[in-house]
Formats: C-alpha cells, structure tokens, sequence
C-alpha cells in the first residue's frame, strides 16, 4: 500500500489524555481563541488570528490539503471533553524517500503539561508503523527553546541550523533541524 493511499479515510488516533482526529467546524471558536493569542504565534508563521472567519479559512486550507494528499493534521483535543487543544501535523510527505516532516502548536493554557510529546509520539509512531516512513524532520526557531526540548523528549537527533532560513512576523530567523530515523 502506498503512502498516499492512507489519505483515503482520516485517522482519528489516541493516546492516554487526547484524542487526534480531523479539525472540524465545532473546533473553529476555540481554535480562533487559542490561535488569536500573540504568545501562541510568535514562533509560527502566520499571524495571530483576527476574526472567526479567518480560523474558519484556515480550517478550509487543512481540509484541502488532507484532500489533495500533501499533509494530515490533526485537531489535538482532550479525550474527555474533546475540547480543542491546538494541532499537530504531518507535512511535506516525500513518499519516493519514505520521509515527512512534523509540527505542532499548542494553546498557551496547555503549555508545560507534555501534551505536545504525547501527541507527536502518536504521530511519529503512526508514521513510523501504519506508513511505513524511515525518516521524520522537525524544525524549530533557535530561540524557541521548548519546542527543541519537545523534540529532543521525542528522541530526535540535532542535525544542525540552517541560518536565516524563516522569515516571521518581519525578522529572519535560525532554525535548528532534528531528525529521527525509523530503526
């Protein structure tokens, strides 16, 4: 089975304290409140969200890219309340290398809590056995120094900085590349 042939029926995953499925339209309020938070954006690359609709466009734009095969993100939620937690992805899918790359936000309120490891050791997991892919990437700016712990509780190796490589929210930054390959 190939790779892209897991993109027929989205998997809804789970782990101890969440629940990873697809983002829906009941996600979009909490969604827009925890991604209309500056803290929560600094470090990705689009702005704090603005209004409703714009969550809801964004929403539109996982949905497309699932249906067009080029990347699975998932809504982390809470596995009792299913209420939305923020997101975790799987990009840039190269199936001819058995590779993909992987990124997660979170809201602030879930900050410090393990969430993000959890849902990632999901996702990678998921990678590693259901695709069948041999290597994971993850890139991090150098100054956002908790999403390299993430990574590196993930078991990811540092494989180095690629210098002035983003361009977020008007400045360059460094990003510091991991990898962890499927032994």
């Amino acid at each position: 089975m190939s790779i892209m042939e897991h993109f027929e029926n989205f998997p809804v995953l789970e782990t101890r304290r969440l629940t990873l499925r697809k983002c829906l339209e009941t996600d979009i309020p909490e969604f827009n409140r925890l991604a209309s938070n500056p803290n929560v954006t600094t470090w990705i690359g689009w702005e704090p969200h603005k209004s409703v609709d714009e969550t809801a466009a964004f929403v539109k734009l996982l949905t497309e890219g699932y249906e067009r095969g080029t990347c699975m993100t998932w809504a982390m939620c809470d596995k009792e309340t299913d209420k939305f937690m923020g997101l975790v992805s799987f990009v840039h899918v190269k199936e001819k290398n058995f590779s993909g790359e992987v990124g997660y936000w979170i809201g602030e309120e879930y900050w410090n809590k393990g969430y993000t490891t959890e849902a990632m050791k999901k996702i990678i997991g998921y990678a590693f056995e259901t695709l069948g892919l041999h290597r994971i990437t993850a890139g991090h700016c150098v100054e956002n120094l908790p999403s390299g712990r993430v990574m590196v509780k993930l078991g990811m190796k540092f494989e180095g900085v690629g210098h002035d490589e983003a361009y977020l929210h008007g400045k360059f930054y460094d990003i510091a590349h991991y990898a962890l390959i499927n032994e």
